[in-house]
């Protein structure tokens, strides 16, 4: 899909607080690895495609972008056992 092919689903109105969101679950340690960054880049995208996004908002959206695309691989630990006795 060609970047002028993204719709939106937010308004200006609603965008704030998918931003919020986002910078919530992208700042998280490893969230990147639920969905991957894939996923991340995708609603980020959405994001930029609403009509009337304003400059600051955008800047937000770029940092989330460079935050994403930095975050360094985690490492999955192994849930711990315990030993009958």
């Amino acid at each position: 899909m060609a970047p002028n092919d993204i719709v939106s689903p937010y308004s200006i109105k609603t965008l704030d607080a998918a931003i919020a969101h986002l910078e919530r679950v992208i700042g998280a340690e490893c969230a990147h690895t639920i969905f991957g960054k894939r996923y991340w880049r995708g609603r980020i995208q959405q994001m930029q495609a609403t009509p009337g996004i304003m400059h600051t908002q955008l800047r937000r959206l770029l940092a989330l972008l460079d935050r994403l695309d930095s975050a360094a691989p985690c490492a999955i630990k192994a849930p711990r056992t315990t030993r009958a006795r």
